[in-house]
């Protein structure tokens, strides 16, 4: 055999078999060849026509263990070695905000090479090279970064505490100045300040704290504190226990750390803190850059730990901060400095500095005018990408260069706003401050941990957005590379799970030489990778790749026609979605299905899996070569033992016991309909913040909700999370229709952030606009504080709430009478689930058809049947517990209109019957 055929032969093998074409032509994040795990390799040389998967979920992308994840619910930073389950953790949504969640798990994976990421704003952290981070060109692995790749980093976090009452003003103050200024190592505590202001403020402080103690000057700027002779004279130094207490007496300058218990204050309290701080290390000035002079805000200290901790408080008023090492006499000086002009007015405005300085800084903040909100800049490839899917942008905003060169985010709102782009608008707005790498080095073999957060699969670690994907590409990629006029669907139940395997795509292509080659090219020669209105990628040789969510009834699915099909997440694809998906499948067209199971019965996924013309591959967690005793440990504590729901589907991979779908589903989508009044209002902390006085927070949350007063009859439901959970109102409008009733829900209210106070308000001003006749509250979260609130404050009570508002026990028990007149009594949760579904079988509810989280939430509710009782999923039913709300209190109602004769309530047929 010649060479030349030797060669054709062995390119042949190559192109028909899916691993060899794949380490040909894919590659990982750090440039290597990909490679595959045996049992990758016996999926992907399968030639069965159908194959369904059972997977557990794996993860294998690691940080070290004294990687710092923050608890908004207490403000804490938790090593993630240390992170237990129920804390809340901060993640980045799909519309670039940022939000909260408690639904995570923690692995331990063992030792493995590590390396140091460091931006420009003096953020670092310590991962593995394949762990991926979110640039600009969407996530990338950190081995695929290099300096001055863009990097996205948080610009607020979302942290709204109340008043810590551990530590007084007084307390904050002295920290700060013995912190700065203190000596700690000594036998007694001694502060050295010159500022004159700062020294009486400091002296007062001591006595304000400890009566008995008192400050002995000893020289001109030394003051040491000591127990008042007059008082007594043998007692322990409390200024010293107190220290003690927090871990600081001892320690050496560069060795200083903020406590704890700063991090758990409110963000007045914080802002006390950092004034005292800055009154003594800080400086303001005006420096050179180019031909302008331009205003600085500084701090420098000798501990890393400290500069650190102040950058991350300032990011809780919105302030970003530069951090930076320099040496000073020969010993290393860390430095954070405050530079565009807009941080240092809103520093000045919230925090400002103690003592003289802090009458010279406002005095040199008074000579700048205004200047843009939002000084950083957005990246042009993210810009870029908008232009591609949205072509008479340019033309619109009239900016020939725009697009060419980063821009300001101030600049895009303004053309956002101008062209009506919601694309630029979600970029402008989002919570994302684009930072640039500067340097990654090894950092040697270390202890690594992962964090999964299913829906969201990222968070925010030492001030960074990370992620926590998995890739399954390699045999679309093959079938459009190899198959000449082809038609493939991808397909998931949303589109956000979409996202990840089109990011995957995007990066292979633009990896390979070859692999681009093969993408068909437009007339102006830009490839055929086309982001709206779905995601689909066209190939020379006629094969068309296309990306679509299912929805409710796979209506994307439809006119379209296929050789092969790629479901992931299919056990929580609708049944009709699966009908649609069917219908567009060829003759002799090929499906795989990829998804953890859900345990639910009555679903096509569970049919197919038992289905003797499917290939079933089980792949539990443990398949992977990355499995360790420790990962099975923690997710045996997490999920509570091996025969929960939670590791028989999430790791066995198993169907484990039964599960069913909460609602009818077929009952619910016939329920949603375009409601052409429909409204969400989202509401944050952060919108509250600046809020001087109570009227103040009353009148923003007025101006927020901008509604007007109706007439009819209304139902108000809530689900009130504490401040760090996500709290959801819901108001249905009850008319007749067909002789008989239907609820119709017409407005969401979301809110984040939102102290119990002021969640009262909000449900205060529902009840004057909409008049509810009952209002349902579940006493969970701050449900009883809120409830308590507006029956017992003065300010509500020409609501006249009671007799309409009812505080609801979701673990407590319901009479009810059912045929025949007899009473039993029922679960509460479930009762009130009983009462949905059986509106939603009467057809007497409308739900919005365009708010997707509703359908997100009704079709992935779940509940296991365990010794007769009914449990349902937890974690994603927000939305859900207020419509349970406001579904009883209207039931209660009718039962009181009715001489206090409890309705008759028919079972309802969800399936199997609930017991």
């Amino acid at each position: 055999m010649t060479k030349s055929k030797r060669d054709h032969r062995k390119i042949l093998e190559t192109l028909q078999n899916p691993v060899r074409w794949g380490e040909t032509y894919l590659q990982n994040r750090d440039g290597s060849p990909r490679t595959y795990w045996p049992h990758q390799v016996e999926d992907l040389i399968c030639d069965e026509r159908n194959i369904v998967h059972l997977d557990g979920r794996d993860v294998g992308k690691c940080m070290c263990g004294n990687v710092l994840i923050l608890d908004t619910q207490t403000g804490e930073r938790i090593r993630i070695d240390q992170l237990k389950p129920g804390r809340t953790i901060t993640v980045l949504a799909p519309n670039g905000k940022l939000e909260t969640t408690t639904n995570y798990q923690v692995h331990a994976n063992g030792p493995r090479p590590t390396f140091k990421l460091t931006t420009r704003l003096g953020r670092s952290i310590t991962a593995t090279g394949n762990h991926p981070f979110l640039t600009d060109h969407g996530w990338r692995t950190l081995d695929d970064l290099q300096p001055r790749s863009w990097l996205a980093v948080p610009r607020n976090l979302p942290v709204s505490l109340p008043t810590n009452p551990a530590m007084t003003d007084d307390q904050l103050q002295l920290l700060a100045f013995l912190l700065a200024d203190g000596s700690l190592t000594s036998g007694n505590v001694v502060f050295t300040k010159e500022d004159p202001l700062i020294a009486d403020e400091f002296q007062l402080a001591v006595g304000r704290t400890w009566p008995w103690l008192t400050t002995h000057r000893f020289d001109e700027i030394n003051y040491r504190v000591v127990n008042d002779p007059a008082i007594t004279s043998n007692r322990l130094n409390a200024c010293r226990a107190w220290l003690e207490g927090h871990g600081l007496f001892g320690c050496r300058s560069e060795n200083k750390f903020i406590p704890d218990e700063i991090f758990r204050c409110s963000s007045r309290q914080v802002a006390v803190f950092l004034a005292a701080l800055f009154g003594c290390d800080g400086w303001f000035c005006l420096k050179r850059r180019g031909t302008t002079m331009q205003p600085e805000v500084g701090y420098c200290s000798a501990s890393m730990a400290v500069i650190d901790g102040i950058a991350h408080l300032l990011m809780r008023v919105g302030i970003v901060a530069r951090t930076r090492t320099r040496m000073v006499d020969g010993r290393p000086y860390r430095v954070l400095e405050i530079k565009p002009t807009a941080y240092i007015l809103r520093f000045e405005r919230l925090i400002g500095m103690a003592g003289i300085k802090g009458l010279n800084l406002a005095a040199f903040c008074s000579d700048f005018g205004g200047c843009p909100e939002d000084p950083d800049s957005i990246p042009k490839a993210l810009i870029q990408r908008v232009l591609r899917s949205e072509k008479s942008i340019e033309t619109k905003c009239n900016q020939g260069g725009f697009g060419r060169y980063n821009t300001r985010r101030f600049k895009l709102g303004r053309i956002a706003r101008q062209t009506r782009s919601s694309d630029l608008h979600k970029v402008a707005a989002s919570d994302i401050y684009w930072d640039e790498v500067t340097a990654i080095e090894p950092a040697g073999i270390a202890e690594t941990y992962d964090l999964s957060v299913p829906g969201y699969r990222n968070f925010v670690a030492n001030d960074i957005i990370v992620h926590n994907s998995i890739c399954l590409t390699t045999d679309c990629l093959h079938f459009g590379f190899t198959t000449k006029g082809g038609k493939g669907l991808i397909a998931a139940p949303h589109q956000g799970q979409l996202d990840t395997l089109a990011e995957e795509i995007e990066y292979q292509v633009d990896h390979n030489p070859d692999l681009a080659r093969s993408i068909a090219k437009t007339r102006m020669g830009a490839p055929k990778i086309i982001r709206k209105p779905y995601f689909r990628v066209e190939f020379t040789n006629g094969t068309v790749l296309y990306f679509r969510p299912a929805g409710a009834n796979g209506e994307s699915f439809r006119s379209l026609h296929v050789h092969r099909v790629w479901v992931d997440e299919g056990a929580w694809l609708t049944e009709r979605a699966w009908k649609a998906l069917r219908q567009c499948l060829l003759t002799g067209g090929r499906m795989r299905i990829y998804s953890t199971p859900n345990g639910m019965r009555n679903t096509t996924y569970y049919r197919l899996t038992t289905n003797s013309s499917f290939k079933v591959f089980r792949w539990p967690s443990w398949i992977s070569p990355l499995w360790t005793k420790d990962r099975e440990r923690d997710l045996l504590d997490f999920y509570g033992g091996r025969d929960t729901a939670g590791w028989q589907h999430e790791v066995a991979g198993e169907h484990g016991k039964p599960s069913y779908s909460a609602f009818n589903l077929d009952a619910f989508n016939a329920c949603r309909k375009e409601v052409l009044a429909y409204s969400r209002i989202a509401i944050t902390g952060a919108e509250l913040t600046d809020c001087a006085d109570e009227s103040a927070v009353f009148d923003r949350l007025e101006m927020l909700l901008n509604l007007e007063p109706q007439d009819g009859v209304f139902w108000i439901g809530g689900d009130l999370g504490y401040t760090n959970d996500p709290t959801e109102l819901v108001v249905f409008r009850e008319d007749e229709s067909g002789g008989k009733p239907v609820l119709t829900l017409f407005l969401r209210v979301h809110m984040e952030q939102v102290a119990y106070p002021c969640i009262s308000q909000v449900i205060a001003l529902l009840d004057h606009h909409f008049s509810a006749t009952g209002i349902g509250v579940d006493y969970g979260g701050n449900g009883m504080a809120v409830v308590q609130e507006l029956l017992g404050l003065d300010k509500y009570k020409s609501n006249s709430l009671n007799g309409r508002l009812l505080g609801i026990h979701f673990g407590g028990m319901t009479t009810v009478t059912v045929r025949g007149g007899q009473e039993i009594k029922k679960r509460t949760k479930e009762h009130m689930t009983q009462l949905i579904n059986g509106a939603l079988q009467r057809r007497e509810l409308i739900i919005p058809a365009s708010d997707s989280d509703i359908e997100d939430e009704f079709t992935t509710h779940t509940y296991v049947l365990r010794d007769g009782r009914v449990i349902y999923s937890k974690g994603h039913d927000h939305i859900i517990d207020a419509v349970r709300c406001a579904m009883l209190v209207r039931e209660r109602s009718q039962t009181n209109q009715d001489g206090g004769q409890a309705r008759c309530v028919l079972p309802v047929v969800t399936n199997p019957v609930f017991l």
